[in-house]
């Protein structure tokens, strides 16, 4: 009888170390408090004819994967030509993002293929009470029409 138990206990260590890791994994995602905003940046050219202009999309989405809820969060895009001007101006102010909660900011303006811009985020926000602020800054290429950046704001 006692050969028995001792078959059954070995398959108790398994679920045990699965029932530690799964806990560790809830206590991780919803008892210890973190901030983690995700800024994807998409960019996209849709050339004109020729290569004389076409319009130019940047989206920005805001995704909050932490599991505190930030608020007055501002944002303002700016696109500027590299060597030149503005190009393009959007701003979000005072959005609220709880946990896994997103906000999209977009741009389209009418600009050349053969440019190279530079994509300027201005971030400011509140999250359990400390004030955050940040600039993040991204520089196209002339020969890429499609871009992504990623960036995570801890």
């Amino acid at each position: 009888m006692s050969g028995g138990f001792r078959g059954i206990s070995k398959w108790w260590i398994p679920v045990i170390m699965v029932g530690i890791v799964i806990i560790a994994f809830l206590f991780y995602q919803w008892i210890i408090p973190r901030t983690n905003l995700e800024v994807r940046t998409v960019y996209h050219e849709s050339p004109g004819g020729g290569g004389t202009g076409g319009v130019i999309n940047v989206n920005v989405l805001l995704t909050n994967w932490g599991n505190r809820e930030i608020s007055d969060l501002d944002c303002r895009v700016v696109v500027d030509q590299v060597g030149g001007g503005e190009m393009a101006r959007n701003e979000a102010p005072d959005l609220v993002l709880g946990r896994g909660e997103n906000a999209e900011i977009k741009l389209s303006f009418i600009g050349s293929q053969f440019a190279d811009y530079k994509i300027s985020i201005s971030l400011s926000m509140i999250c359990s009470g400390s004030t955050t602020e940040r600039v993040l800054v991204h520089e196209t290429e002339e020969e890429q029409m499609n871009l992504v950046f990623v960036d995570n704001l801890r």
